[in-house]
């Protein structure tokens, strides 16, 4: 509904069959005006907004006043108008809003005013009917069509203050009714704003009873309280001017094809690590371990050597390395060996101590073939020195 924020209360909506017309958000258009006062005074005091139009359909113009309004006037007055034609006058009374409510319905033009036998012309939307020059339209008619047709396409509805007021008569609203439905307008009329209905009148029907008052405003025909601006377009024009989204074009139901369409690839699991991913602890253990296995069978070697060798020298069980079993997987820091084996040291007796050293001539060692089981259940661990 169109509201103003400093007019708290005051409501004007349009409504087919009861319902309120889904409105759409729009820029009030500039005012044009000699008095800069006037311009400022009603772009301050104007609100517009889209509405949707269906051809053939009839409307109402609905406005309703409740609290917190305040009156400061001994009455309000609106005018309603439509393509820029006066339609009605609703007039709102103090003694009319003493329990802070009052609505009002504008159905359509009124034909006749006898009481209960008052008549109204219903109104509704008609469709504009264009054409290109050479369709039964002459050049001369353009210009007279834009004109008509820039006044087409809008509801506005102004609220003034009015002074005290007293029965009077009505005068008949001088409504130039356009005939949209026979009559073509050339193209040229509607490029600008991309108007595509315009108001028409339907059959005259009887209303509730018109009663008609004189009154006048306190403020001057520039200077209305509010302002309220409908933009009515057809769902084509509204979204030609962006104002709502384009329709979707129906897809075709895509077929599925196991040959061309591709399958999905499997989601990885969160808890899965990369194959390529090293656990370096791990290696650290077997590398120190194996370490220790070269170090062991190095070891074994030379007292293999020694035992088979004549007048070898007996090494002392104390000062044989005990093999050291891989201990749980730690990061040690690093450690650069060279080739030779520090532990156990292995030292040859010099026989210094004996003046003449008798030479001991070296034996051909046999080709012994030794396994060595360093585990009990690993054949992988076995190891064959030759």
């Amino acid at each position: 509904m169109a509201v103003l924020a400093t007019l708290p209360g005051i409501r004007v909506t349009i409504c087919v069959d009861g319902d309120m017309l889904k409105e759409y958000p729009a820029e009030n258009t500039p005012i044009k005006h000699d008095n800069p006062a006037v311009i400022s005074h009603q772009e301050s005091c104007t609100v517009t907004k889209f509405v949707e139009a269906t051809t053939g359909q009839s409307f109402t113009i609905n406005i309703a006043v409740n609290e917190p309004f305040e009156m400061t006037s001994p009455s309000v007055m609106f005018h309603v108008f439509a393509d820029g034609q006066i339609i009605r006058k609703p007039l709102m009374m103090a003694c009319a809003y003493k329990n802070l409510e009052w609505k009002r319905i504008v159905e359509g033009l009124p034909a006749q005013v006898n009481g209960s036998k008052s008549t109204i012309l219903p109104l509704r939307f008609s469709k504009i009917a264009y054409g290109m020059a050479g369709d039964d339209i002459p050049k001369t008619s353009i210009d007279n069509h834009v004109e008509i047709i820039g006044k087409v396409g809008e509801i506005v509805v102004k609220m003034y203050r009015a002074n005290s007021t007293r029965t009077g008569g009505l005068t008949p609203s001088k409504f130039a009714q356009t005939d949209f439905d026979t009559t073509k307008y050339h193209t040229k009329a509607v490029v600008k704003n991309s108007q595509s209905h315009g108001v028409s009148f339907g059959a005259p029907k009887l209303s509730k009873a018109i009663t008609a008052f004189a009154s006048e405003n306190l403020d001057g025909s520039d200077f209305p309280v509010a302002i309220f601006r409908f933009v009515y377009r057809s769902r084509s024009a509204l979204q030609s001017l962006m104002v709502i989204p384009a329709s979707p074009s129906p897809s075709p139901s895509p077929s599925r094809s196991p040959s061309t369409e591709p399958e999905p690839e499997p989601e990885p699991s969160q808890n899965a690590s990369p194959p390529d991913t090293p656990s370096f602890p791990r290696l650290t253990s077997i590398e120190e371990f194996e370490r220790q296995q070269k170090e062991d069978r190095e070891t074994f070697m030379r007292l293999h050597r020694m035992r088979v060798t004549p007048n070898s020298v007996t090494i002392p069980p104390t000062e044989t390395t005990p093999k050291i079993k891989p201990e749980a997987a730690t990061i040690p820091s690093p450690v650069i060996k060279s080739e030779k084996v520090a532990t156990p040291k292995v030292k040859r007796e010099r026989e210094d101590d004996n003046p003449t050293p008798t030479p001991t001539p070296k034996k051909k060692k046999p080709n012994v073939t030794i396994i060595i089981d360093l585990t009990e259940d690993d054949e992988k661990d076995a190891i064959t020195v030759e």
